[in-house]
């Protein structure tokens, strides 16, 4: 099974419709294998506490409550396709949090059964009006490092596409290297993607220290790239913009809301 990991990649986004968008930043994340009971003694600086300056703090994850990770994966997960095991083991994929703050748009958990094949994902999203949702999918395909899925758009992201369509998730995740790829279609037609590759490096306390400022640089930036990607497509491109609609079934208060909740600005 993968160990506990920094994952160092490059993230990309790309836009085909209405208008052509494409661009891309570096972006760490640090991968931890939650059905691990070592996990409770994580490498120095890295926490479960809630303001350490690195965290995991499951607060920040699924929902508020003080549940830990597994136990809400499993709640978070019954009734839907995808069954989840005790057996099973349970990656999670994730930026932390950085003295305290967070802003995650996606946090994705991996599901290995027994066999160690790639039985299926969950996919945390979050957006900037404060709110969260779950994709929980199975894989369509077996395999021990590879997983596909399909899942109707549900949830309301961006203000500058609708909530129409289905999202074709395609991870790829071995001991090394990973690639992870979201895009999205409508009536057939894709749209949007989004794609982190990259290499994992061992989580400890040197390679922590070593890659820390890329983790800031990954938490602090990330709500500051939304902003000056809308404003660039409000006012420059000017795309269509969509009111957010109201939530549907399966969206939830988000855990862990950013700054871009608390501005009132015209492209939010």
């Amino acid at each position: 099974m993968i160990p506990n990991s920094i994952a160092i990649g490059k993230l990309n986004h790309i836009r085909k419709s209405p208008s052509f968008r494409k661009f891309g930043f570096n972006h760490t994340m640090i991968l931890l294998n939650l059905s691990d009971g070592q996990n409770s003694h994580l490498p120095w600086p890295l926490t479960r506490k809630k303001h350490g300056l690195i965290s995991m703090f499951s607060g920040n994850h699924i929902n508020s409550s003080s549940k830990s990770l597994v136990k809400k994966i499993y709640d978070s997960s019954s009734g839907s396709d995808l069954t989840i095991l005790d057996s099973d083991t349970i990656l999670m994929l994730s930026a932390p949090a950085i003295i305290g703050y967070s802003f995650n748009p996606a946090s994705f958990y991996f599901v290995f059964d027994d066999k160690k094949y790639f039985k299926g994902s969950i996919v945390e999203v979050h957006n900037t009006f404060k709110e969260s949702h779950l994709y929980k999918m199975p894989s369509k395909s077996e395999s021990t490092t590879k997983f596909e899925g399909f899942n109707i758009k549900q949830f309301h992201v961006s203000p500058f596409l609708d909530r129409k369509g289905y999202y074709k998730f395609n991870f790829s995740v071995t001991s090394n290297i990973f690639d992870i790829q979201i895009n999205l279609f409508q009536e057939d037609k894709f749209i949007f993607g989004s794609r982190y590759k990259g290499k994992f490096v061992t989580l400890s306390t040197k390679n922590l220290i070593k890659n820390l400022p890329r983790l800031i640089l990954t938490v602090t930036l990330t709500e500051i790239r939304i902003l000056t990607n809308a404003a660039m497509i409000f006012f420059i491109r000017k795309m269509p913009f969509f009111e957010k609609p109201d939530r549907l079934e399966g969206t939830n208060d988000s855990p862990a809301v950013g700054f871009i909740s608390r501005l009132k600005i015209p492209f939010k």
